[in-house]
């Protein structure tokens, strides 16, 4: 992979690492995923491949880009919750993030929120805006829409408007004691949120910064039913934990917030801002798909391929010694 960020010179204080968890199921989406990573112009990352597939998830490469890659496996498939919990855990940042394998981040990302988050001392979690694109089985997009909301914990409590890889957030909350609980088998990133929050406001960084791709890798199961039932027994789950800690008031303020529909509420700006978002996501698109396309990527392919077999084979024999 290429596409280097700028680097910092010997006289510029060091910068916080910054570590990018991606939940991996190996689907064929997250090579772009970490294209877009290796795109960023932030100079200190670390990738965590956390291996949510089980046995069969091919091992990745140690490099993308300038950042280096370290894979986290526990030889098991895991769920959502303890994949995320497994890249926590793997993870050596002072601020941390989430990127699903079939999600993009826009090259700005990561430096705009770490940029936030240090002249906001005060602030723990800052997010982006995020450019939702929903695709038909044809692979042709059906509609796009923004998040982009304000940060507004009533809001919040009625209903996740944040996407999980909007969010960078810092190291100090995990030692506040926040972790993804595994008991929810959905609705896990609104869960945390909801921990972060208790801890103090969010940052809205109001730049559209990330792409949501939505192929229709739900998790809830075929057919509009099994949906909507895997749904509403997911809010119940995560209510039925919340409405024991939350008091009347707080309650009370996420009803009317879901009434008066507060999260809905747009801005006049963020049409402008969509479009300069689509043609960021075009862009990278185009430049991700040309690289697999290149005659040094398919070259190098029977390389990678003996690499990843060889690692393969190695821990193998290692644990067999």
């Amino acid at each position: 992979m290429t596409h280097a960020p700028a680097m910092t010179t010997a006289a510029d204080p060091p910068q916080p690492l910054v570590s990018i968890i991606i939940r991996s199921m190996a689907r064929s989406t997250l090579m772009d995923a970490l294209e877009s990573i290796a795109h960023q112009t932030y100079p200190r990352i670390e990738i965590v491949v956390v291996n949510a597939l089980g046995p069969d998830h091919p091992q990745p490469e140690p490099q993308c880009g300038t950042f280096a890659v370290r894979f986290a496996e526990q030889g098991q498939a895991l769920d959502r919750s303890a994949a995320a919990n497994a890249g926590l855990d793997a993870a050596h940042g002072r601020y941390l993030g989430f990127l699903d394998d079939d999600d993009l981040l826009l090259p700005e990302h990561v430096s705009r929120l770490v940029q936030a988050l240090q002249s906001t001392p005060s602030a723990q979690v800052a997010y982006s805006g995020v450019q939702m694109v929903a695709y038909g089985p044809d692979g042709n997009v059906c509609f796009e829409t923004l998040f982009n909301q304000p940060f507004h914990l009533p809001s919040l409590r009625a209903q996740n408007y944040i996407p999980i890889h909007a969010v960078l957030f810092d190291r100090a909350l995990l030692e506040a004691g926040c972790r993804f609980d595994e008991c929810l088998a959905l609705y896990e990133d609104w869960d945390f949120w909801l921990q972060l929050g208790a801890h103090g406001d969010f940052l809205h960084v109001d730049q559209v910064s990330a792409c949501y791709r939505n192929f229709g890798h739900s998790g809830f199961g075929f057919g509009e039913q099994a949906v909507a039932t895997s749904i509403a027994e997911g809010r119940a789950a995560l209510f039925e934990k919340w409405r024991k800690i939350w008091s009347g008031a707080e309650l009370s303020e996420a009803l009317a917030a879901l009434r008066d529909g507060v999260i809905h509420q747009t801005q006049p700006q963020h049409k402008t801002k969509a479009d300069d978002a689509a043609r960021q996501i075009s862009e990278l698109t185009r430049q991700i798909e040309q690289l697999h396309q290149s005659t040094s990527w398919r070259i190098t392919r029977p390389l990678r391929d003996l690499t990843r077999a060889w690692r393969r084979w190695s821990q193998g024999n290692s644990a067999r010694t």
